[in-house]
């Protein structure tokens, strides 16, 4: 793929839309919709509010010419099956890897998954694997990109051995120069690999609601049928994003009985019961994670994209976007294409839709902070706690120990139980909500715990 904007973007550019959208067909209305979603990114993208690292040398380049670059960077594998440009995927999954911190064994195991899957959509599926790496300093760049381009080779040449038909593969590496001290923000990396995957869909002749699909490269876990539930909900177009049931796994364990885990595993793995019990029975719902979100692509080009103001964050800003009715021109376009339903969700959450990730990154806080790491982890992005602790109970819990011990775990559950209890929304105003809560979670912490499960109850 050559760098450089094409006739086909430069055509968006001169072209009106929505007067004429009544006359087309759908599927030309859908092709046209993404087409005008695409001309409204670039304007909603300058560069001087949208701050960006790695941006070329040239000042003066413009957005799509930016955009354009990222795409050049896509690579189907070795010794690919030649697919052609106008074969339209049901799906387009993206997956960001850190190139030189992860095992090459891990994206080769989700892409197993999303294989499997395939079985059960109504097309094909295309599959994002984005690269990075960071060096800092000119010092590090010569040995940080050989070994980030070796890696990476190793990495496609994996991949080609594990090739399935109705699942492509393309790839790319991105190599950041970072200031001291940081580490490659994701809102800048999901931002350029969207707009790679933008460009390819434009020039392909994708519609407006083609769907999007993040996924982990350390995702463990596609429930049966998933992938299609996804699909089939993105293209209804009665809401802005999607948003599987996402869930943690301690997939380190590799089968080990939890008693005969180690007291950091045990506490992730009690905090994500109590979780995902909690967020069963309606009563709140934390941080939405970036593994899980599905969304048309239009609707995202309208949100603006993802903001790199901040270094992470991205699902978060851009269900903040919908919530407060920032993607105006939507409705506009929902009207022309006539769909029956309107919008009347910012997300839609679908609990039949699983997706499993790793609670490494959980692991490695709490073996960094102790308790205090999951007490962090129930805490939104302006930094009120999801869960209701009073002042003195906070200062207990920065002090607690490294590594966590039994003493902190019991505390854990029994101030999850009594914050549900006492302090949800839910049951302030629906109190019988709790009752489906505190049985399942009290059985569940007592087959773990059995004397923190009578405390909790009580």
């Amino acid at each position: 793929m050559k760098s450089g904007v094409s006739p086909v973007a430069e055509a968006y550019s001169a072209t009106a839309f929505l007067p004429e959208l009544a006359s087309y067909s759908r599927e030309a209305a859908l092709v046209a919709s993404l087409g005008y979603a695409f001309e409204y990114y670039q304007q909603e993208n300058s560069p001087c509010w949208r701050p960006r690292i790695n941006t070329p040398d040239d000042a003066d380049q413009s957005v799509v010419e930016r955009m354009y670059d990222y795409y050049a960077l896509l690579e189907d594998l070795p010794d690919a099956e030649e697919t052609s440009e106008a074969a339209k995927p049901a799906l387009t999954v993206t997956m960001p890897l850190a190139i030189l911190g992860e095992d090459i064994a891990t994206p080769l195991r989700a892409l197993e998954l999303i294989q499997a899957e395939r079985a059960y959509c109504d097309g094909d599926i295309e599959v994002v694997l984005w690269a990075n790496a960071g060096f800092q300093g000119r010092y590090e760049e010569s040995q940080i990109v050989a070994k980030a381009r070796n890696r990476y080779q190793d990495l496609r040449t994996a991949l080609a051995d594990q090739t399935t038909k109705g699942v492509r593969v393309r790839t790319a590496l991105e190599v950041f120069e970072l200031p001291i001290s940081q580490s490659v923000p994701m809102s800048q990396l999901r931002a350029n690999y969207m707009e790679a995957v933008t460009v390819d869909a434009i020039e392909r002749g994708f519609g407006y609601d083609h769907p999007v699909l993040w996924l982990d490269a350390d995702t463990t876990d596609v429930g049966k049928g998933s992938l299609q539930q996804i699909i089939t909900s993105v293209r209804q177009l009665d809401s802005y994003f999607i948003h599987a049931d996402t869930r943690y796994s301690i997939d380190w364990a590799h089968g080990t009985p939890f008693n005969k885990l180690d007291d950091a595993s045990k506490a992730v793995a009690i905090s994500e019961v109590l979780r995902r019990c909690f967020v069963r029975n309606g009563m709140e719902r934390a941080y939405d994670e970036e593994c899980g979100l599905a969304f048309a692509l239009g609707t995202y080009l309208f949100s603006g994209g993802v903001s790199t103001q901040r270094p992470i964050g991205e699902a978060h800003d851009l269900l903040n976007q919908a919530v407060h009715g920032r993607i105006r021109p939507y409705p506009h376009i929902v009207e022309a294409l006539a769909i029956e339903t309107p919008i009347d969700s910012a997300v839609r959450y679908l609990p039949k839709a699983r997706v499993g990730t790793s609670a490494r990154r959980h692991l490695a806080l709490v073996q960094q902070k102790g308790a205090q790491a999951l007490v962090d982890a129930d805490t939104t992005d302006y930094g009120q706690p999801f869960t209701a602790l009073g002042s003195h109970r906070k200062e207990l819990w920065q002090k607690t120990a490294v590594p966590i011990t039994r003493e902190d775990m019991d505390r854990l559950v029994v101030d999850r139980a009594r914050e549900i209890r006492h302090f949800s929304p839910a049951t302030l105003f629906y109190p019988d909500k709790l009752e489906p809560f505190i049985g399942p979670a009290s059985r569940l912490i007592g087959k773990y715990f059995e004397d923190a499960s009578a405390e909790a109850t009580s």
